[in-house]
């Protein structure tokens, strides 16, 4: 081991991030993520600790190691799905396919329609996560779609489509969780401002479903429909816990470099991504 690693892994953050390690061209040949960044990547180099033969040929060809510090053990989870994915490390058996955690997308039309998916489509859609938890992210979706009257099905609606009559209203317009857009039983506008409300939700703005779930619920309990009531808690609960963000993955096609820097009186250290 060279002094300079053996500097790199005595200052290690004891923080939660992702660790690169690097052979002596350069090459990222593995990516990990750890709760404690130091106490990790330590445990590669200790003699005493039982390895398999593949943790072996790895350690004897890792010349530098860098690691990105995250505000959270998902934060760290996410990224270093993403560096995989980005740079199929050598030593990385797992994440190297093509699945990925789920987004919720909604889409650019003029109805537009709000579902999840696992693919990024560069057509003016909108894109929020990725999720680590597909089944809170399921549950969400529900919850958007009873409070607000957001279309589920697949098809394409324009106006063309509505002057030429050719869908009907289907059951969702029958028991009030659709207003019928695909004949134009209301407007574009008008739609539009509950897809607004649902990205607001998304976006962690979710004040105003939040006030309309309790209001609701205290019509309820005040009706002692109290199963109800206690199911709109509970959506209510989740509603709160999935706007937890995290900020490790952007998915417009913009390139960007991000530079940080830090100093004390005499040193300064600068990060270029």
């Amino acid at each position: 081991m060279s002094d300079e690693l053996q500097q790199k892994l005595s200052g290690l953050p004891t923080k939660s991030g992702v660790y690169q390690f690097k052979n002596e061209h350069g090459e990222i040949i593995y990516v990990g993520k750890a709760k404690s960044l130091r106490n990790r990547v330590r445990q590669y180099f200790q003699k005493s600790r039982p390895v398999d033969a593949k943790t072996k040929a790895l350690v004897k060809h890792i010349v530098d190691v860098e690691v990105v510090v995250t505000d959270s053990n998902i934060e760290a989870l996410i990224l270093e799905n993403t560096l995989i994915k980005e740079n199929s490390p050598k030593y990385n058996i797992l994440l190297k396919d093509d699945k990925t955690f789920p987004y919720i997308r909604v889409t650019n039309e003029p109805y537009p329609r709000i579902f999840s998916t696992r693919t990024i489509v560069r057509d003016g859609s909108k894109y929020f996560g990725p999720y680590t938890s597909s089944g809170e992210m399921k549950y969400m979706l529900k919850t958007i779609r009873s409070m607000l009257p957001i279309r589920s099905c697949d098809y394409v609606i324009n106006q063309e489509v509505i002057d030429a009559q050719k869908i009907q209203v289907c059951l969702d317009f029958q028991i009030g969780n659709c207003l019928g857009p695909c004949e134009g039983r209301i407007s574009q506008d008008e739609y539009r401002e509950f897809i607004d409300h649902a990205v607001n939700v998304l976006k962690g703005k979710s004040r105003y479903l939040e006030d309309l779930l309790q209001q609701r619920m205290m019509e309820l309990a005040a009706e002692q429909k109290f199963e109800q009531a206690a199911q709109l808690k509970s959506r209510w609960q989740a509603l709160r816990k999935f706007n937890a963000k995290q900020k490790v993955v952007s998915t417009d096609p913009i390139d960007r470099d991000m530079m940080s820097l830090a100093r004390t009186d005499s040193d300064a250290c600068v990060v270029i991504f």
